[in-house]
């Protein structure tokens, strides 16, 4: 299945539509012709583009772009999404599999993202105060500067940009 083959992209939406709490039961033709509507496609192929990006995340590997070719492996399946859901998030299978519409795994993913970080940076905190009688007290003077995760990486170079961008806009004259 292609997104980009318009076939299938409609099947998509069929799919997609008719899963959801009061989706249309239309049969496939009968919606192929509803479709023939502008605004009514115009509308679902915005929703479609909107649950898809909102999904790169989870079928891309990091350091990707959605152009470039990944290998199958590497990206995760449904099961491996949902057993994330089960298992590290506390959900219950049965909504996970029954009742979960498609839209709401992202926002379930990051919650769960979200909350390693904060685990992972509490335990670099304790790490850190752990540390502290054992360090020279100019080494180390925070937990960011024992351990930067990646994210807090990318934050500091895009204030370090914005600063630097405004800096470099300022009109600054020597008296």
């Amino acid at each position: 299945m292609s997104i980009l083959d318009e076939e299938d992209a409609v099947t998509l939406l069929y799919c997609l539509q008719r899963c959801e709490e009061g989706g249309s039961m239309l049969h496939l033709d009968v919606w192929k012709q509803v479709l023939e509507s502008e605004s009514v496609k115009g509308e679902l192929y915005a929703r479609l583009e909107r649950t898809l990006e909102a999904m790169i995340p989870l079928s891309l590997p990091e350091g990707t772009s959605p152009t470039e070719e990944t290998d199958e492996d590497t990206s995760p399946d449904f099961t491996s999404i949902a057993g994330m859901l089960v298992v590290d998030g506390g959900l219950s299978p049965s909504y996970v599999m029954d009742t979960m519409e498609l839209w709401e795994i992202p926002a379930f993913l990051d919650a769960l993202d979200r909350k390693k970080r904060e685990a992972l940076e509490h335990q670099r905190l304790f790490t850190w105060m752990t540390m502290m009688p054992h360090l020279s007290s100019d080494s180390v003077g925070s937990p960011e500067e024992l351990l930067p995760f990646p994210w807090e990486q990318a934050e500091s170079n895009a204030r370090k940009k914005h600063l630097f961008d405004f800096l470099a806009s300022a009109d600054i004259r020597e008296s």
